[in-house]
């Protein structure tokens, strides 16, 4: 435990580098583009309405309500499939700086998923604003459960990028093979399908321990239901973020000083 306390102490001391990295990760985004970050809701908002238009059409629900759950859902799958993405190659794209500096590896996949919860961050200004439009009697009390969802969404999102960096530094092919594991998780999660499909269908069990339907409904029970998450919803977020980073520095200790023999 001490050596994991040292080791986020020296992820901090050198804090103007990897925010150098992240701001210049921003920039690099959204260079020349004549609207900015406003992509960031743009993408996912344009997503939302082809599913909720097809979605909507097939199993005969408003569109409106449909489309603002599926919205939400969108966001949050944005994020962590860009952080497992950009977690595979991460460690590729900064070679230069590993063999430069002896920097802990963990600012890397952080770079990415400090850029990813930004861009996050303004897709939900957009979903705020339509769960306003669309429900404007869920804005109580639990709203303010929202940027606690987003800090838990970052402290599963590094870990898992940074696991993925390892793994993919030392096998290539598993890249590809993420992004197998990453549409089946898709299908498997209620993404765009309404949590109550799985249970009709007596497959309720893919959602009770499933880590992603957890995490969309601590977005979503404030915005959609006006109502704070359950306590399971929290515990299993939390459990799952504890055992990312297990894994991630038990990995570590073992592979770190050999990452740039790879590179």
């Amino acid at each position: 435990m001490i050596r994991e306390i040292d080791y986020m102490q020296r992820i901090w001391g050198v804090r103007y580098f990897w925010l150098h990295l992240t701001s210049a990760e921003l920039r690099t985004k959204y260079r020349r583009s004549m609207i900015g970050p406003m992509w960031s809701i743009i993408q996912p908002l344009a997503m939302t309405m082809l599913l909720a238009f097809v979605m909507g059409k097939l199993m005969g629900v408003p569109i409106g309500d449909y489309a603002l759950y599926i919205f939400s859902g969108v966001v949050v799958w944005e994020y962590m499939t860009g952080s497992v993405n950009t977690g595979c190659k991460c460690l590729y794209t900064a070679a230069p700086y590993i063999k430069q500096f002896a920097h802990p590896v963990l600012i890397y996949p952080l770079r990415y998923s400090l850029a990813g919860l930004v861009n996050l961050m303004l897709a939900s200004v957009g979903l705020i604003g339509w769960a306003l439009v669309v429900h404007p009697e869920n804005l109580n009390i639990s709203w303010l459960f929202i940027p606690m969802a987003m800090v838990m969404f970052f402290l599963i999102a590094w870990p898992l990028a940074s696991l993925c960096a390892v793994i993919a530094t030392y096998f290539y092919d598993f890249t590809q093979l993420v992004g197998i594991l990453m549409q089946i998780v898709y299908y498997v999660s209620p993404v765009f399908l309404k949590a109550s499909m799985f249970e009709k269908a007596g497959i309720g069990y893919l959602l009770e321990w499933n880590p992603v339907y957890h995490l969309l409904q601590l977005l979503r029970a404030p915005l959609l239901a006006g109502e704070f998450p359950s306590l399971f919803n929290i515990g299993f977020v939390l459990a799952t973020a504890m055992l990312l980073w297990l894994m991630t520095f038990i990995t570590l200790r073992r592979v770190e000083q050999k990452i740039i023999f790879y590179l």
